[in-house]
């Protein structure tokens, strides 16, 4: 399932950009470049700054990630929304601290404190955030006034807030007063907020402002394969990215007016674009004092101001809207974000001039002088689009030039100048034209007829809702074609033709909210956009009666308010089911897992039953260890331990009464058979030479012989009775050995004997072990590449199985006599290191 579905304003920042009729990609190539253009005495200009600093790129980050866990964050959205936060964080570096939160009414910590991205920490908000249900909406005051206070004033860092989520707030932040307050918070606090747009709805513009202010970036999700990787790679990039916030500076005498009011942060990878007006085109310079990665550092420019250039024909209407909030909410977020406003001109321009035609046609000047107006403003090329629309028309029999300009003899337009195609230069690249006007309604001259008049044959509208209807079409056709021949009564044309659109266009609403209400209880929000983009077009039609258009207004405007509360009933239902399906995708898993339990400690009780007959009490008490971590409040669990232990300490207790009494025993015979004297007067007897070189053989095993090891293999050894938990899947020996040597604090080694037999240090090992000792789980692991562990020289060594047996890894020790005499067989399966031994 497509994932795009709903198009929004603004939806190609920071991402690939239809190319439009501005030099946009060319005026981010200049450290500073300051484009004009000239409307109503006033000199609108944009100016492009890029600071010229090496970053350093060595400052690291605290950076607080917001995960949007809203009802509309769910499915997809909400397993891609994790991947990008993983990718995120293996592209942060070691020294980054990275804190995780949750935001949907209110924004919840994951992470208690700012941690390493690598940390178990993180590891653990992952897995708790993959377990959120997605519900409510989202409070984006609360989360950006949150994000505002989560950094310590105290840390030398960089900060940075990553956004991930829709945008969509339940109290239209963008709209409200509170936006600027926010906005303020984070600029004097210097936050930088960057975003990640993903959703089925997605308010882009707002993230696009915060990112305009505070030095930012905002990628915006897409169906193309890679896009969440691409795109959380983008937003570690700009983490690690430096900002300049600006302190001071002057922008000039010639400045009239700035957008936004207050200069915004430079990012040293983009450039950073202030729109306003000038006094005169003298030499701008501008002085820019702030701090970056720490350090002061002040810039000056000296631009020269460029001639007045048609191809910013949009900068008037940006800057009119730019006053109202002094620039509060301008997406430009640099050259792209400036062309991506373009184009969206660009568009509004082709809907009005289809508009002004139709305007034409019905013979409506006035409304056709004001939308006409409109396309002109909204033009990239004014000059094409006016002289497009005035050849127009004459042929419509308009005898005046409704847009300002006098027709001469000719046909021509007079006092316009030819208009050359724009050539946009992108690194060397040439760009396509931008595409030419949409001419839906164009009337076509035909050969004269007999009386020497032309015969003028206007097609009907091709976009709008009158031509929906069905055999509308054909009605309009015919009778405009039956006054064709009489041009002196096209008015009286164009009246009966108003006639049948203002009846078509009541059937029409009445049918578009006969199917919206179809729509209610299956798509609310599908018939909402119905109503209201039928509302926008009758509204913006010029063929219908005044009276007409107010009835059609007013009965789509009480079914819309109808429908937003019937969509209201709809989401609350589906608010409720999804909650409920949660709840019980919950508790299935929750009895899962106690049948699970169940299971495990049945089979552990039953094997400790079995030791206990076997009188293997320490291995019974390693399985109760392992059920108590399963069920520490189980009564049979708890009492299978105490016994465990009981039995195991009466056991030894048994056996060193019994080594102290041979042992005395033993001692009262040495006594009494010291007393016998020497046989034959003989002070010392020497065996014979076989006796002797048997004696020597049989003690070269134990010339490595260690009465008490070390305090580092003391260590090692206690490490190895420690509980293991291995989960490795795919992972190398070295990583494996990593991970040990930082766990368990010792230190290990791979010997030439197994890395020349089969373990190496590119091994890849797949393991799931728990509920065992460490020295149990690692012997069953290198198994399996015919290896295994031998304590000495105070590290723990790897050596090859095969060579198990040989001397030179012979080590054992002994803590008293008996040992000395007799030592156990079973001791370190062959005398391992201090009770460690080879895999023991």
């Amino acid at each position: 399932m497509s994932k795009c579905t709903t198009e929004v304003a603004l939806r190609g920042i920071f991402t690939a950009v239809v190319a439009v009729a501005i030099q946009a990609s060319a005026f981010a190539q200049s450290q500073a470049r300051l484009a004009t253009y000239d409307h109503a005495k006033e000199t609108h200009f944009a100016l492009s700054v890029t600071p010229d600093i090496e970053s350093t790129g060595t400052r690291a980050s605290d950076v607080v990630i917001y995960v949007d866990t809203s009802a509309s964050q769910s499915g997809a959205f909400k397993r891609d929304s994790i991947a990008a936060v993983k990718q995120i964080l293996r592209n942060l570096s070691s020294e980054d601290r990275v804190k995780i939160m949750a935001v949907d009414l209110d924004p919840v910590a994951l992470t208690p404190n700012f941690t390493l991205p690598s940390s178990r920490e993180v590891a653990e908000a992952l897995k708790t955030l993959g377990k959120r249900v997605a519900l409510g909406t989202t409070d984006m005051e609360a989360m950006l006034s949150d994000a505002a206070t989560q950094f310590s004033s105290e840390s030398k860092n960089n900060k940075n807030v990553i956004y991930i989520g829709d945008g969509v707030s339940s109290d239209n932040l963008f709209e409200t007063t509170a936006f600027e307050d926010v906005v303020s918070k984070l600029i004097d606090n210097r936050v930088s907020v960057s975003s990640f747009a993903i959703g089925p709805e997605r308010n882009v513009e707002i993230m696009a402002a915060l990112a305009n202010h505070t030095g930012g970036n905002v990628v915006v999700d897409s169906d193309q394969e890679g896009s969440v990787r691409d795109s959380a790679i983008d937003l570690a990039k700009t983490v690690q990215g430096s900002v300049l916030w600006p302190t001071d500076g002057k922008m000039g005498d010639s400045v009239l007016e700035m957008f936004p009011a207050r200069f915004p942060p430079l990012r040293l990878d983009r450039d950073t674009i202030v729109l306003g007006t000038l006094s005169d085109r003298s030499q701008l310079k501008m002085s820019i004092t702030g701090v970056v990665d720490g350090k002061s550092v002040s810039l000056d420019w000296d631009v020269a101001a460029e001639d007045a250039n048609e191809e910013f024909a949009f900068l008037p209407g940006m800057i009119t809207e730019a006053r109202n909030d002094r620039g509060l909410r301008l997406p430009t977020i640099g050259s792209v974000g400036l062309r991506e406003f373009a184009r969206a001109r660009a568009e509004k321009s082709m809907e009005l001039s289809d508009l002004t035609q139709k305007a034409l046609v019905s013979g409506d000047v006035h409304a056709a002088e004001r939308l006409g107006q409109g396309a002109i403003a909204n033009s990239l090329d004014p000059l094409k689009t006016r002289k497009a629309l005035v050849a127009m028309a004459p042929l419509y029999q308009v005898a005046d030039d409704p847009f300002g300009e006098v027709r001469d003899g000719q046909g021509d337009v007079g006092g316009l100048p030819g208009v050359a195609e724009p050539v946009i230069q992108d690194g060397g690249a040439v760009l396509a034209d931008p595409p030419e006007m949409a001419d839906p309604v164009t009337a076509i001259i035909q050969e004269p007829a007999a009386n020497d008049e032309p015969v003028v044959v206007v097609p009907q509208p091709a976009n709008g809702i009158f031509l929906e209807a069905d055999g509308q079409a054909d009605e309009v056709q015919q009778l405009l074609n039956s006054r064709s021949n009489q041009r002196t009564n096209i008015l009286q044309d164009v009246d009966d033709l108003q006639k049948v659109v203002n009846e078509r266009a009541t059937a029409k609403v009445g049918f578009e909210i006969e199917q919206a209400y179809r729509e209610l209880e299956t798509a609310p929000s599908l018939a909402i956009e119905r109503l209201k983009s039928t509302l926008e077009t009758v509204r913006m039609s010029p063929d219908l009666y005044p009276s007409v258009r107010a009835t059609l207004s007013a009965k789509l405007e009480s079914s819309l308010q109808s429908a937003r509360r019937k969509k209201l009933e709809y989401d609350e239902r589906v608010a409720r089911r999804n909650q409920n399906i949660a709840i019980t995708t919950e508790l299935a898993e929750r009895g899962r897992r106690l049948e699970r339990n169940e299971d495990r400690l049945a089979n552990l009780i039953g094997n400790f039953n079995a030791l206990l007959i076997e009188e293997n009490y320490e291995d019974a008490v390693a399985v109760t260890e392992a059920a108590y971590e399963i069920a520490p409040d189980v009564p049979a669990v708890t009492a299978a331990s105490e016994f465990g232990r009981l039995a195991r300490n009466y056991d030894k207790e048994l056996k060193l009464r019994r080594e102290k009494q041979e042992a005395f025993l033993l001692s009262m015979f040495e006594v009494s058979k010291a007393s016998v004297p020497y046989p034959g007067n003989a002070l010392m007897i020497f065996p014979d030479a076989d006796e002797w070189r048997e004696k020597v053989l049989r003690r070269d095993k134990y010339k490595n012989f260690r009465l008490a090891g070390s305090e580092n293999e003391e260590k090692i050894l206690k490490a190895l009775d420690l509980p293991a938990e291995f989960e490795y899947e795919e992972t190398s020996w070295l990583e494996v050995k990593e991970d040990l040597e930082k766990k368990y604090g010792i230190n290990i080694v791979l010997t030439t004997s197994a890395s020349e037999d089969s373990l190496t240090e590119d091994e890849v090992f797949t393991s799931n072990l728990s509920g065992i000792r460490l020295k149990n789980a690692l012997r069953i692991l290198l198994a399996e590449f015919n290896a295994t562990f031998v304590v000495k020289d105070e590290v723990l060594q790897i050596i090859s199985l095969d060579e198990k047996d040989d001397q030179k890894w012979f080590v054992t020790d002994v803590y008293n006599v008996a040992d000395l005499v007799a030592p156990r067989q079973n001791r370190g399966g062959g005398g391992g290191g201090l009770g460690g031994g080879l895999g023991g």
